[in-house]
């Protein structure tokens, strides 16, 4: 995964996400117990592609374990 900041673009392996948690509108990965992504669901262009992202990280979860739930609002 790419992040891309201001003035900073960092490179994120899927290796380093520990946790991944979905709220209803936003993804939050977690990398390290004080690094956290976030990916807001309208950066998607659909539906569709929100449940082809959860596929993606159910395959991921499959090998290693990274966890995706869904938090209670």
């Amino acid at each position: 995964m790419q992040q891309r900041q201001e003035h900073l673009d960092d490179f994120v392996k899927w290796r380093q996400v520990r946790r991944i948690y979905e709220q209803p509108e936003l993804f939050q990965l977690y990398l390290t117990n004080q690094k956290t992504m976030v990916l807001p669901k309208h950066f998607f262009h659909s539906e569709e592609d929100i449940r082809r992202f959860k596929r993606l990280l159910q395959g991921e979860k499959d090998s290693r374990p990274i966890y995706l739930r869904q938090t209670r609002p």
